[in-house]
């Protein structure tokens, strides 16, 4: 944009700077004053002919680059959007994969707590029973 802005200026101080040159000329001419009016009014139809057609062709271009940012803005949207997809999708799978892992953990947890207490509950029944047989062997001594 910093070239745009240079070019603009520098149209800018052609234009006026033709206009002065054009004005200073005319008067310095050897013409009649009508002639000279008409000659100014002439050059300065012209001079404004050409500013207009410039600040169109102006326009148009800045028309065109702001269709383009936006554009672009669409594109990198776009982008985004696909990016957040691609990220929440995974998210989602590694706490499916979590969860899955989660209920292995506790169904492993489940068994091995069934196994132990199954082995603890034989343990104490043969406590048990060998603490009665100790019991009964020692009324039967006395």
């Amino acid at each position: 944009m910093n070239q745009e802005n240079r070019g603009a200026d520098f149209f800018k101080g052609f234009l006026i700077g033709g206009s002065i040159g054009a004005i200073i000329a005319l008067l310095f001419a050897p013409k009649t004053g009508s002639e000279l009016r008409a000659d100014i009014r002439r050059r300065s139809r012209e001079y404004y002919d050409e500013a207009d057609v410039k600040f169109g062709e102006l326009k148009g271009q800045a028309a065109e680059i702001m269709e383009q940012g936006k554009r672009q803005a669409e594109a990198l949207r776009t982008q985004a959007e696909a990016k957040i997809a691609e990220a929440r999708a995974k998210a989602e799978q590694i706490i499916s994969e979590g969860r899955a892992k989660a209920r292995d953990l506790v169904d492993q947890g489940v068994k091995t707590v069934e196994r132990e207490k199954g082995r603890i509950k034989s343990a104490v029944d043969a406590g048990v029973k060998a603490y009665h047989e100790e019991a009964e062997g020692k009324k039967e001594k006395a």
